[in-house]
């Protein structure tokens, strides 16, 4: 059992999987056309009003990331455990009251609760650009790239009728902007207004990372960690720089380097699903696979819909025989995922291999052959497998 070099962009940082023997990913374009146009130019009186001057400073920093306390990164498990009860309380029907269960619920992974609650904020105020990104955010996180943008051009719209568009959602807008821009292709869009969130402010951290992961996913490596090391030598310490730091280090073929990495982006957030995620594949590498379950584990316990986490574990479980556990996982996996060809592809490899049920099996490689978005070495292996079933 190999590895899949799956570097994905999320709200958070990219990863790599341990799957099989494949490698780069794909970009294909969508096809937005106008709607590629949502940047507010930096030029306009929006984005002056955003920058620094004389009579009125700039955001702080702590100022940037507080809007991102519940999209930054997933609460721990004690911190989960304290956000379900909250959600248990009876609570009001104001806004302040719907926005708090609102981001409670993306914290905690309802998603689809999350979006009903952020939609009733939205009956009481159509114009509320924070519920509004908010509620892309979501759409974001699900992949869903055409609703995402569908709300951004509502909240532009309101941008350009504000007199004085409120400076911070601005700055979230943009950024959330340059990650559906990503996405659906559009590096060129989203490399440029992450670029300029970083010169409005330097020490912004996802903008880094970002744009790291980007470059990451092409096969730019070198630009990559270019980056990031631009992100470390201006002080800041977040665990996305150091793990996408592994990623360039793992994919070079030096696994201490990443090691090293992955605990130090651990050493600043224990729980931070990403790179344990990362080092439970360097354990299983290297068959360490009591190590790596635990690691697997402990990122399940803060994201439990982490369908790479979730993989994972199954080829932990099926590397130690426990077939029926792996395909449970995997089913779990289709479940949150449906159309991850991935999870199917192992899935039908357990189904063939060990628990000798070829007509499933060739369902399973037949469905991967059809999924739009697989890898085309994944598709090609599907076809083998399928043609190879065929002729028994």
């Amino acid at each position: 059992m190999g590895i899949l070099t799956n570097v994905g962009f999320t709200m958070q940082i990219p990863f790599f999987s341990i799957l099989i023997l494949i490698s780069g990913c794909s970009t294909t374009r969508e096809n937005i056309g106008e709607q590629d146009n949502l940047d507010i130019d930096s030029k306009t009186e929006a984005i002056t009003a955003f920058t620094p001057s004389n009579s009125e400073p700039g955001p702080k920093a702590k100022d940037v990331f507080e809007w991102q306390k519940h999209f930054k990164s997933l609460p721990a498990p004690n911190d989960r455990v304290k956000l379900e009860s909250q959600l248990q309380q009876k609570t009001g029907a104001t806004l302040t009251d719907l926005q708090k269960r609102a981001r409670i619920e993306f914290a905690l992974g309802k998603l689809a609760k999350s979006e009903a609650t952020y939609r009733e904020i939205l009956r009481q105020d159509k114009n509320n650009m924070e519920a509004l990104i908010e509620l892309a955010s979501i759409y974001f996180k699900q992949k869903n790239s055409e609703n995402c943008i569908k709300v951004l051009s509502d909240v532009k719209e309101i941008i350009i009728q504000s007199e004085q568009p409120d400076k911070l959602l601005l700055f979230r807008y943009r950024y959330l902007l340059s990650l559906v821009q990503i996405m659906r292709g559009n590096r060129e869009k989203g490399h440029a207004i992450l670029s300029d969130l970083i010169g409005i402010e330097p020490s912004f951290a996802p903008g880094y990372s970002a744009l790291a992961a980007s470059y990451l996913a092409i096969g730019k490596d070198q630009v990559a960690k270019f980056i990031v090391e631009r992100g470390l030598d201006r002080g800041i310490e977040d665990p996305m720089l150091f793990n996408i730091m592994g990623v360039v280090f793992k994919r070079a073929g030096k696994n201490a380097l990443a090691r090293d990495y992955f605990n130090k982006a651990l050493g600043i957030s224990g729980h931070f699903a990403p790179a344990l995620i990362n080092r439970a594949n360097l354990n299983i590498e290297s068959s360490e696979m009591r190590i790596a379950e635990t690691d697997l584990k402990k990122a399940l316990e803060v994201d439990p819909l982490n369908v790479e986490a979730m993989i994972n574990l199954a080829v932990v479980q099926r590397q130690t025989g426990r077939f029926k556990q792996a395909k449970e996982m995997l089913d779990r996996v289709i479940e949150v995922s449906p159309e991850n060809a991935q999870a199917r592809f192992n899935l039908a490899l357990i189904m063939k291999e060990n628990l000798k049920n070829n007509t499933e099996a060739l369902r399973l490689f037949r469905e991967v052959m059809q999924t739009e978005d697989a890898n085309p070495d994944l598709k090609n292996l599907a076809r083998a497998a399928s043609e190879e079933l065929k002729n028994l």
